[in-house]
């Protein structure tokens, strides 16, 4: 059944009571006191992006100007730093690409012939054949991609993602934090992530709040987030992110996503999606104690690194895994680990049951 815009009582703020207390209340029928977390190890394989989003300083030249070297991840040093993440326990290896890096730099091309791959999605999937031969579990997130790129890498990947982000196209225009943003246009965003699934592939996607969206466009997000959820059992989890300003951006000086937007969002997010279904919000962004997300609807922290920052969103460093453990058990909640595929969805993995990789 299609999921139509008809949840007015998340629009207006009398609702919003209502809709926490409902969240909570799904989250504890089909969670209980679990709150899941990966302990993942970030690799930037390629940091140059083809798109020009106002808020996101991943590909941005900081103060100090980036030399190529500090851009890519060349396959010596992938090697060490996959010893590194096994040192530390790490089983998920989240790989990350700018969208398209070889259309926009000639040196990026010519690092790529150099490794005998036609383009980033290519030396990705060289990549995850060194992390799946040495025993981790490869999550991608390399933007919009076709199918063909997602049948490459399905056998060495556990897991993908792409972010919907918004649904709303108004966002692409001039003036608007996706404008000048190939990948950033909401069909394409949608056309890749239903590749993926039709495929099988564990996949995660997720919103932004507080990039300049209305209520309005906030909500068919997350219901078309549903409508994914409800053709496709292989959509495992909807990250709720929250806006964080960064420092080498043009969105420096905005005001941050407000906490309370964080967590109305949360519980609409829990709301409105599958109840079976996980919903995450990153514990360095929340701007709140951790357990009032997960009050609010949310059983997921994602991705928490014990050696490497989070390039995303490198001014907001990871909480301690211990902290967290200890701060969420004193509100009667478990944190237990997981890997970059929930339990429920490893049938569809394939470096999980019964598949290999060659």
């Amino acid at each position: 059944m299609q999921i139509t815009s008809d949840h007015d009582p998340l629009l207006a703020l009398g609702g919003r009571k209502k809709i926490r207390d409902e969240a909570r209340k799904i989250r504890e029928k089909y969670f209980g006191n679990i709150v899941t977390a990966s302990k993942n190890y970030f690799i930037p394989l390629i940091k140059y992006c083809r798109n020009a989003c106002q808020y996101c300083g991943f590909s941005r030249k900081s103060e100090i100007s980036k030399e190529f070297e500090d851009m890519v991840v060349n396959l010596d040093q992938l090697k060490d730093k996959l010893k590194e993440a096994k040192e530390y326990n790490c089983k998920e290896i989240l790989f990350v690409l700018g969208d398209r890096p070889e259309q926009i730099n000639r040196n990026v091309r010519e690092f790529l012939e150099a490794n005998d791959c036609e383009n980033a999605v290519d030396y990705t999937v060289k990549a995850c054949k060194m992390a799946v031969s040495m025993g981790l579990q490869p999550h991608v997130n390399l933007g919009v991609i076709t199918r063909k790129e997602w049948e490459k890498l399905k056998p060495v990947v556990a897991s993908a993602g792409l972010m919907l982000e918004n649904i709303s196209n108004r966002l692409t225009e001039k003036g608007q934090v996706h404008y000048a943003s190939p990948d950033k246009i909401p069909k394409a965003r949608i056309e890749s992530i239903k590749a993926a699934l039709e495929l099988e592939i564990p996949f995660t996607s997720g919103l932004l709040v507080g990039i300049g969206e209305t209520d309005e466009e906030r909500i068919k997000t997350i219901e078309t987030l549903a409508n994914l959820a409800n053709e496709f059992e292989t959509l495992q989890e909807v990250i709720v992110q929250p806006f964080h300003p960064l420092p080498n951006t043009p969105m420096r000086n905005t005001e941050e996503c407000p906490p309370y937007l964080l967590l109305d969002t949360i519980s609409a997010t829990r709301y409105i999606l599958p109840p079976s279904l996980n919903v995450q919000f990153p514990p360095n962004l929340s701007g709140f104690p951790i357990h009032y997300g997960i009050n609010a609807g949310a059983n997921d922290l994602g991705g928490i690194s014990p050696i490497t920052p989070d390039y995303v969103n490198y001014s907001s460093p990871w909480p301690k895994w211990n902290f967290l453990m200890k701060q969420l058990r004193s509100y009667g909640y478990d944190l237990v680990e997981r890997g970059p595929v929930y339990e429920k969805w490893k049938k569809y993995s394939i470096l999980h049951e019964k598949h290999k990789v060659t």
